[in-house]
């Protein structure tokens, strides 16, 4: 079931995305001329739309795989490295590369730079994938079954039972327990 939602979450978000850019593609230069009448940056613009949907779009699905799917799986320590270990040091360490070393410049710079973060997306959307996929599926969801369970015990406690009737006193009835227990919250309010 959990393999089976991951799968209908990933198919939205793409569907989504490719209506979007579907939708707004042929309005590219009119979305920019709301924001410039620069003749001369409205085509550059027109064009880092297109690679910043491509860029989102793929960040999106990095985002479902490691704070939805590997989270939800419990694997926080392998999100964390991913972020921290592969995510960050290629977005902005790429970035910095075509910047200082590359010396991209100007608005083929830009293009440039942006369609690299596309490709870096593209890139953690692989590793990503890869990781998800294969994964022990049944381990992780018996693993987060069972980190459920071990939290409604103490859930039920705290509200005073399991919910039901139990211990043989009738509803409404309150054990001799119950009376005393009650009696110590009252008393040290």
């Amino acid at each position: 079931a959990s393999k089976a939602a991951m799968w209908l979450v990933v198919g939205t978000s793409v569907g989504t995305s490719l209506l979007t850019v579907a939708v707004l593609w042929p309005l590219r230069a009119q979305l920019c001329e709301l924001v410039t009448s620069d003749s001369e940056v409205v085509p550059v613009a027109s064009m880092l739309v297109a690679a910043a949907f491509v860029a989102a779009g793929l960040s999106q699905l990095v985002s479902i795989g490691t704070s939805g799917v590997l989270s939800g799986q419990g694997r926080t320590f392998v999100t964390t490295l991913l972020s921290f270990g592969f995510e960050l040091p290629t977005s902005i360490g790429g970035t910095a590369l075509l910047v200082y070393v590359a010396k991209l410049r100007g608005k083929e710079g830009l293009l440039a730079i942006t369609w690299a973060g596309g490709g870096f997306s593209l890139v953690e959307v692989g590793v990503v994938a890869l990781i998800i996929l294969c994964g022990d599926w049944r381990r992780f969801a018996a693993d987060a079954k069972a980190r459920q369970e071990a939290d409604r015990p103490a859930a039920a406690d705290a509200e005073g039972g399991d919910g039901g009737e139990s211990g043989g006193a009738a509803a409404g009835e309150g054990t001799p327990a119950d009376g005393a227990a009650e009696a110590q919250d009252q008393g040290s309010r």
